[in-house]
């Protein structure tokens, strides 16, 4: 008999701050939101009836376990029209991410105080159906995350390319985050509902053509 409890390693649980659980030992035996489900063999539950759990008492844990209301992640996604994700300074993992097609009116700027986890899915171009993991870089005063930028866009980014400029006329307004990239395995990270892509990975990552903008995009941030 297998008793199908819940289980999370210890770094995706420090990342979750809401995840409820029982100890037993070096193990952790239920959570929710985002962990991962592992099976719980005979030897645990005999364990935990030598401890005063009787099977009634267990089974009840169970049902608790399973009717307990799951709070699904808070994800912000915005939805890009068009932009770039182009390696910053040619070092990986460091990247910019530019997102056209958003209204700067309902965006605030230098709000990220952490390193978020992030989705980008493509949609169009070479790499449509493909997905890249990355963290959002920690804001400060002299490079705020997000920052509303002018850059040239359009045709081939051509002049001055994706560089952020302030004050420009005539020029596209575009959203940037500094990202680092992740590999495909930090997709146990994220939540349940995120973890289902076909994942990209350096060096054959998105936007890695000199001049390619990725057509539509959404970027999946997950704020909790």
């Amino acid at each position: 008999m297998v008793l199908g409890l819940f289980s999370c390693e210890i770094d995706a649980l420090l990342r979750r701050a809401n995840c409820f659980l029982i100890r037993y030992g070096t193990r952790i035996l239920f959570l929710h939101n985002g962990c991962y489900w592992e099976a719980v063999d005979d030897r645990v539950r005999e364990d935990l009836m030598k401890f005063g759990f009787g099977m009634t008492a267990v089974v009840a844990l169970l049902v608790v376990f399973f009717t307990t209301p799951v709070t699904a992640a808070e994800i912000l996604t915005l939805k890009a029209t068009d932009g770039r994700f182009k390696i910053q300074g040619g070092f990986y993992p460091n990247y910019l991410v530019f997102l056209k097609g958003l209204d700067p009116s309902t965006i605030k700027t230098g709000w990220v105080d952490k390193e978020y986890y992030a989705v980008l899915d493509v949609h169009e171009g070479p790499e449509a159906g493909q997905s890249a993991i990355m963290t959002l870089k920690k804001s400060s005063d002299r490079s705020p995350q997000p920052e509303w930028c002018k850059t040239e866009g359009g045709e081939n980014f051509k002049g001055k390319g994706i560089t952020c400029l302030k004050n420009a006329e005539g020029l596209t307004e575009q959203l940037r985050f500094k990202v680092k990239v992740k590999w495909p395995d930090s997709a146990a990270a994220l939540p349940a509902e995120l973890q289902d892509r076909t994942w990209a990975e350096y060096p054959e990552l998105p936007g890695r053509r000199e001049f390619e903008e990725l057509g539509a995009f959404d970027l999946h941030i997950v704020l909790d």
